[in-house]
């Protein structure tokens, strides 16, 4: 234990040893900062004129209203609404999460849209996998 201990020292100094910071790591071009910058500097101003805040929007007509027009009115589920373990039953092990929250009576809403949710998720996934890497997954029969 000891032997390990001293060799992970020595690889911990050594590849300190390799690291370098110098002053031209940490400069920028103020110019360019700036001009990347212009459009966020107006939408601060609009934003400071006009008093526009998410808190208000939920209730003002007005921002309701523009809201709507992009699709964006609020809806009644949100990402604080997940429920993880029914997640986690979904992605993980879909079978027995169907019984075990789909069907279940005494479950939420909420927690039965988690596990589809989760299911969806684990479709998508795999869907990638298999389409990123199709040799990896022999679908002919020999």
């Amino acid at each position: 234990m000891k032997k390990l201990l001293t060799l992970a020292f020595a690889c911990c100094l050594g590849f300190n040893a390799f690291a370098t910071v110098s002053a031209d790591d940490f400069s920028y071009d103020a110019v360019a900062f700036e001009t990347e910058m212009t459009s966020l500097n107006q939408l601060e101003q609009d934003v400071k004129l006009h008093g526009f805040s998410l808190t208000e929007a939920k209730t003002s007509e007005k921002w309701n209203n523009e809201l709507a027009g992009l699709g964006l009115q609020h809806a009644s589920w949100s990402i604080q609404d997940m429920d993880w373990g029914s997640f986690a039953w979904g992605f993980c092990c879909w079978p027995v999460g169907f019984f075990v929250v789909a069907i279940n009576s005494n479950k939420s809403n909420d927690q039965k849209l988690s596990f589809w949710i989760g299911l969806v998720t684990n479709a998508v996934v795999g869907a990638i996998t298999v389409v990123s890497n199709p040799q990896s997954f022999n679908f002919t029969t020999p």
